[in-house]
């Protein structure tokens, strides 16, 4: 192990040499090496003059921004919250139990937002799914290559990487490329996912005009079971040793395969109408503070099960024909909007927006009691509104609204409002109201399928409602953030144990309250976080544990002649025991348990770690479910899947600056 590091830091120091030097030549300090994050420190005040100049980049020069979220500094540190997020689905799993494989389906161990409920996603594809929010734009003063290189399980790994180059100073364009193949240790279960993002940013020398656009693919397929047997159940809790390899338990269903596929195209451009370039004015010359927006949207979606041979364990009719359901979504949006920017304090957009949505099969499904259309298709009207409120540094609002109108879908109408505040210096303060009203996912509204009993056509579902407030205040003087939740979901609507979609003639209620902590002293360093929800009413519907809770200790060290920045530590991770929903492949969402229920939940998950940084490589080893020696039969995902056993999981995050 030993030499496997030493390689890697030799590796990473010569491909980072020019880096860890002054202009003048000279070697930073320890404390510069530790914390200063330039591309090239110190400054050309001293040089000799020549006709060469040589530009010495920051860290600071390589930006990037998302529509949700401002510009931010790309972060190539080594922290405990980068490593949450060192996984496939590159997001902290905190109420989340994984799937016994990469790249399926995630346990929700907490309610799931609903905000975008018009379109095809499934539940269970949309962990890998990259939405609109999640698109980065750059602006990088030179070209950056993002590289990350996970194995996967048993066969396969995970590649993701990102190029980002400004062509001059105005314009910019990304590559970001996604790859997951992983085998997993049980039949059926291999994940096969793919997503390609091309993103571009562009300005014009006075600012008039500024345009960003990205396209993005998906291609998230995976081979689908529906858990293990009843006799495998047994062997599982009772360890059987004839079991050690997880392929030779029998597994419900042992042909079937879903495949989501998205081609995607976002344009957003603003034309400034009238300037204003009085010198003494808090606008900056070449601003266009009342400004013309359009921003376009177009997506095709299709969603596919089918099983290569005849299977038997739901029971149900099947009906004549191939043994393969097929539903295809397409959307085209376009938002017309006049704004007016006032400083860099007040934004305030306005104006109108037209949808087309079409949910359609490949034909007609003709069934004892209604029927099943080919296609159903309408154009929605709508108003839309923005406010971005950055009084100072103290105060910030951001809200966004809009309400929409058709004939098969109902009204439409979304609210977001968050607030931050900093009441007193390390103190951060936010909270939000999100209110939205929509019908429920198009997954339950109409679905085909060869299965007879699980075809369902809902035109006459009411609109769910949910409201929710959220608050959280954080300190960074003494590492401590406490937040809250209060949701409730009018009409919420789910799949039954008979395997049949349902709306709730009623409310739920759901709260949840909570802490993090995260303190140092010395070298070693403790974060810790708990959370205790509760569903109020109707929590037949949505089953959740009651306690979240998630405990890291950790070893903090510079190395290697202060080199290498290394942590290494334990994690380990509990929710309470509940009766949690079961896996559904055939629609990919989430089912309630019959009469038979089973509880998971109320073991321990521990994970053994060691993280190094060297410059901007990132390097992760855990060992992921140690408690599986101990605690054999007892770690389920889902009712039926059990979870993750033991696995070493090696990871790689460089950053490559040119």
């Amino acid at each position: 192990m030993r030499w496997i590091l030493v390689c890697l830091l030799n590796l990473a120091v010569f491909a980072s040499a020019q880096v860890v030097l002054r202009p003048d030549g000279r070697s930073l300090s320890d404390e510069e090496k530790r914390y200063n994050d330039s591309i090239l420190a110190g400054n050309q005040e001293n040089r000799p003059a020549d006709s060469l100049k040589i530009y010495n980049p920051s860290i600071g020069d390589y930006n990037y921004w998302t529509t949700k979220k401002s510009k931010r500094v790309l972060d190539t540190i080594l922290n405990i919250d980068n490593f949450y997020k060192q996984n496939v689905y590159q997001q902290d799993l905190f109420d989340k139990q994984q799937f016994p494989n990469l790249g399926q389906a995630l346990n929700p161990l907490s309610p799931v937002d609903i905000s975008d409920n018009l379109q095809l996603l499934p539940l269970g594809k949309s962990f890998m799914y990259m939405k609109e929010e999640d698109i980065k734009y750059y602006d990088v003063k030179t070209p950056i290559t993002e590289f990350i290189l996970e194995n996967g399980l048993k066969e396969g790994q995970f590649l993701s990487t990102t190029f980002a180059h400004n062509v001059h100073s105005r314009w910019n364009y990304a590559i970001q490329y996604r790859y997951l193949k992983s085998q997993g240790r049980y039949l059926n279960s291999l994940a096969n996912n793919s997503n390609f993002v091309f993103s571009t940013n562009y300005k014009t020398k006075n600012n008039r005009y500024h345009l960003q656009a990205n396209f993005v693919t998906h291609d998230l397929n995976n081979q689908e079971n529906a858990g293990l047997t009843d006799e495998s159940i047994i062997d599982f809790i009772t360890d059987n040793p004839n079991f050690s390899n997880r392929e030779r338990m029998y597994i419900n269903m042992q042909s079937a395969q879903s495949l989501f596929d998205e081609r995607r195209i976002h344009l957003d451009h603003q034309f400034g109408l009238l300037s204003f370039n009085k010198s003494n004015d808090s606008i900056a010359s070449d601003n266009f503070p009342i400004y013309l927006k359009h921003e376009l949207n177009y997506k095709h979606q299709a969603f596919q099960y089918l099983e290569r041979g005849r299977e038997s364990y739901y029971d149900s009719d099947v009906l004549e024909g191939a043994r393969s359901n097929r539903k295809k979504f397409d959307e085209l949006e376009n938002k017309v909007s006049l704004g007016y920017q006032w400083s860099d304090r007040i934004t305030v957009e306005g104006g109108l927006l037209h949808q087309m949505k079409e949910l359609y099969f490949d034909e007609n499904l003709a069934l004892e009691n209604y029927t099943i259309p080919a296609s159903i298709k309408e154009n929605r009207i709508g108003l839309q509104a923005k406010l971005n409120f950055d009084w100072s540094e103290s105060i910030d609002l951001n809200a966004d609204a809009f309400y929409t109108t058709g004939d098969h879908f109902g009204d439409q109408y979304q609210l977001n409002a968050n607030i931050r505040l900093s009441p007193f210096t390390g103190y951060l303060l936010e909270g939000g109201l999100k209110l939205n009203s929509s019908m429920p996912s198009l997954n339950y509204f109409a679905h085909q399928s060869f299965y007879e009993d699980f075809n369902s056509y809902n035109p006459n579902f009411e609109n769910q409602n949910t409201q929710e407030l959220y608050a959280e205040l954080s300190s960074q003087k003494i590492g401590l953030s406490v937040f809250g939740k209060i949701l409730n979901q009018n009409n919420p609507v789910y799949i039954d144990s008979n395997f049949q979609v349902e709306q709730l003639e009623g409310a739920s209620n759901y709260f949840s309250i909570g802490a993090r902590e995260h303190y140092r002293f010395g070298k070693f360093g403790i974060d810790a976080q708990a959370q205790y929800q509760k569903v109020l009413d109707n929590d037949h519907v949505l089953p959740l544990p009651s306690i979240l809770a998630r405990g890291t200790v950790y070893y903090n060290t510079w190395e290697f002649k202060n080199h290498a920045h290394i942590q290494t530590g334990l994690t380990l991770r509990y929710y309470s025991k509940f009766n949690s929903r079961e896996f559904f492949p055939i629609m990919n969402e989430f089912v309630l348990q019959g009469e038979n229920a089973r509880e998971i939940g109320n073991y321990p998950q521990l994970d053994l770690f060691f993280n190094m940084r060297v410059d901007r490589m990132r390097f992760y080893i855990r060992g992921e479910n140690l408690n599986s020696f101990f605690q054999r039969g007892e770690y389920f995902s889902t009712p039926l899947q059990p979870a993750r056993d033991f696995k070493i999981q090696v990871g790689i995050h460089w950053f490559l600056f040119s």
